[in-house]
Parts: structure tokens; C-alpha cells; sequence
């Protein structure tokens, strides 16, 4: 799992992205805490969920 602080991910979205892309979850740091995880998307994500 691999980690970015904000003004990086700010900085560099395009880059994270293309990780998550790729099958890796990054997990989004403000001041070295843990506020967001990025995961890839899966179809099943959507299979329960109500609209």
C-alpha cells in the first residue's frame, strides 16, 4: 500500500491515479494522518446498491 500527502496528490493526480489504475491502494495523509484511502473500482462495488 503505498501513501501520499495532500499537496502531493494535489500535485500529482494524474500519477496516483494511474497506480490505483493499476490494481494499488494509496492511502491520503494530512499532517502523516490517515484521512482517505483511494481504491481501485470493482464491479461488484455497485452490485447492492441502491440509486
Amino acid at each position: 500500500m503505498k501513501t501520499s500527502n495532500i499537496s502531493y496528490l494535489r500535485n500529482h493526480f494524474s500519477e496516483v491515479l494511474s497506480c490505483v489504475k493499476e490494481g494499488e491502494t494509496v492511502t491520503v495523509l494530512d499532517r502523516d494522518k490517515p484521512v482517505a484511502k483511494l481504491v481501485p473500482y470493482r464491479i461488484e462495488d455497485d452490485a447492492g446498491s441502491e440509486r
